[in-house]
């Protein structure tokens, strides 16, 4: 990819595409910024917030959740280049009181497996922050008691906790918080102007604040009563914050190798390349994406290479895929629920391209058993419940954590061996859901998307 500054304008056909798709989708607001051929095009639609009613601009920053671990992982390769962290070394190397339950678990757990998720640690571990301020440090002190869920390096299972403690330990060697460093390490170098990871900043801006569906009339839209998930836990994705442009100049920066637009290295190439090097397979192909790298979801569609990542947080979604040998890329920001709209618009912006937004169509296995899946799963955020039916199997969902997840039920429909379709109208609960591992016949692990849950009767 050339070194050329992108120009970033709004653009008549992108900004109809995407009125028209929040139109259809009852979708709050949006922001949408697309990299083809050197240039940045940007649109922007509907309302920020619903109760002041003011509306979405294209330099308007959203929460981008999840998407935050692909700057966790860029600040820890960093710290690679520098000489200052080993991947490979546990993580007791530099946080030496590092405690979970399993003592052996917490002995071996390694930097790498934190990044590609395969840690084995209970994932959606969610304290409060302390009432005399949020720190890494005390969210790591919390996780003595945290149970494994798999063992080390096992599999593959989406582990928040894991990124947290990756951002703990980068801030040790660093010698900073992770709101510090990466403003100072890749957002400022970026030239990410509209880009902050201190929630205190979002009134020098006209930031987006989340909507879920109102508990008492679930057609309508109000304004999230939780503005910010945990602070403590910034390195996973809790607070950072920026526009859907200044997300692609991130994205940008890594296709060309680490380098900023204007010419500024933030990562070697070597390093960008690990970053989406294959480290381990997801538990099932979660739309084109079948492969973990260090941050990076990986896969392919239409023979063509993809790598991108999902984010939420308290009622905001965030979205970005890139197709790295087209020097293709896109963001979209929403604040509300999206998921429906962000498929369509995939789908829209790959096909000029010649990429086909497609799964492989169902195999489903001429005889299965539902002995071998039926029975409860858990984690730390929800209860499984899976139950025999004509022609499928039955799923509900049970939180375990109030505010965390839903009570929730689908019909699972065979899609291939041990991959069932999830048949739910609930735009929160789509996917596959994949079974895992295997005792006495029985499967010993259910994967909603790439969280997992354990297999306890």
């Amino acid at each position: 990819m050339s070194g050329a500054v992108p120009t970033v304008a709004v653009d008549g056909e992108l900004q109809k595409l995407l009125d028209e798709a929040l139109a259809r989708h009852g979708v709050v607001g949006a922001s949408l910024a697309v990299l083809r051929d050197g240039k940045v095009a940007a649109a922007a639609s509907g309302m920020l917030n619903v109760d002041s009613g003011v509306r979405v601009r294209p330099e308007s920053p959203f929460q981008i959740g999840s998407i935050s671990k692909l700057f966790t992982a860029t600040l820890a390769m960093q710290l690679v280049e520098e000489g200052r962290l080993d991947l490979d070394a546990p993580v007791r190397r530099y946080l030496p009181d590092f405690a979970l339950a399993d003592a052996a678990a917490a002995s071996r757990i390694t930097t790498r497996q934190l990044l590609n998720h395969s840690s084995g640690m209970e994932g959606d571990f969610f304290p409060q922050d302390d009432p005399w301020g949020a720190s890494a440090d005390s969210y790591v002190r919390k996780m003595a008691l945290l149970p494994q869920l798999h063992d080390v390096g096992a599999y593959m299972c989406y582990c928040n906790s894991g990124f947290v403690l990756a951002g703990r330990v980068i801030e040790v060697l660093a010698g900073k918080p992770w709101q510090q460093l990466v403003m100072e390490r890749i957002c400022t170098p970026l030239g990410m102007r509209q880009a902050f990871a201190d929630p205190r900043e979002a009134l020098r801006y006209l930031s987006a604040v989340g909507h879920m569906a109102d508990p008492a009339s679930p057609s309508r839209l109000s304004v999230s009563p939780l503005t910010y998930l945990p602070l403590s836990m910034a390195a996973a994705g809790s607070v950072l914050s920026m526009s859907a442009a200044d997300l692609l100049r991130f994205v940008a920066a890594h296709l060309r190798g680490g380098v900023s637009e204007a010419g500024r290295r933030v990562l070697s190439e070597a390093s960008t390349a690990a970053m989406r090097a294959s480290q381990m397979r997801l538990p099932a192909l979660r739309a084109g994406f079948d492969r973990m790298g260090l941050g990076w979801f990986i896969g392919k569609l239409a023979d063509e290479e993809i790598v991108g990542h999902d984010g939420a947080c308290a009622g905001q979604f965030a979205y970005t895929l890139s197709v790295p040998r087209h020097d293709f890329a896109y963001a979209l920001l929403t604040n509300s629920p999206s998921a429906a709209m962000a498929d369509e618009l995939r789908s829209t912006l790959l096909r000029p391209i010649g990429v086909t937004a497609q799964d492989p169509p169902p195999q489903p296995p001429p005889d299965w058993t539902p002995l071998r899946y039926v029975g409860t799963y858990e984690n730390l955020a929800a209860r499984l419940l899976i139950a025999g039916r004509p022609g499928g199997l039955a799923l509900k969902i049970v939180p375990r954590q109030p505010g965390l997840v839903q009570h929730q039920q689908a019909e699972l429909v065979p899609h291939s061996p041990d991959c069932f379709d999830i048949l739910s109208d609930n735009p929160m609960l789509q996917g596959r859901v994949t079974f895992v591992g295997e005792t006495d016949g029985r499967a010993q692990f259910a994967a909603v998307g790439v969280r997992m849950a354990r297999r306890v009767s």
